[in-house]
């Protein structure tokens, strides 16, 4: 019985987004690799991220890279309904700056914030997206910008 090398190698390897769990921010935050969101760790509003490295380059001819988060993190407002975008509001900026890919067209632009990024961080920050309107079924299935 049990699970072999080979068979845990491609546990590992499985493109399946998980659910983020207290138990896992220790592990996720344990690591030096970037964690992908919608890749390594699914989609959520209220979820702190940056932007990729290689997204920050990609990005900054189209506005929406280091000119205009300066760097700094952001909260995931929206989600697409297909879970392949997200609406982010860049603390650099005043606003919800656009469409972020996070598995549309095989392409992840964000990444997990390494900080206040626990179960209790997300939900109220999710709430606060919410009370304040970011939240609309319109846009969850329109997605604008770049995509």
């Amino acid at each position: 019985g049990g699970v072999g090398p080979e068979e845990m190698a491609s546990f590992e390897r499985a493109p399946v987004a998980m659910p983020l769990s207290n138990n896992d921010i220790h592990e996720l935050h344990s690591g030096t690799a970037e964690r992908l969101v919608g890749k390594h760790v699914s989609a959520s509003a209220g979820l702190r991220v940056n932007l990729s490295v290689e997204s920050q380059v990609e990005l900054g001819a189209q506005g929406l890279g280091l000119s205009l988060t300066r760097g700094r993190p952001g909260v995931i407002t929206k989600v697409h309904e297909d879970g392949d975008a997200c609406m982010v509001r860049w603390q650099a900026y005043d606003g919800e700056a656009g469409w972020y890919r996070t598995g549309a067209y095989h392409v992840f632009t964000l990444v997990l914030h390494e900080h206040a990024n626990s179960y209790d961080d997300i939900q109220t920050r999710k709430q606060t997206c919410q009370a304040q309107g970011d939240v609309d079924d319109f846009v969850h299935q329109t997605k604008a910008g770049y995509m």
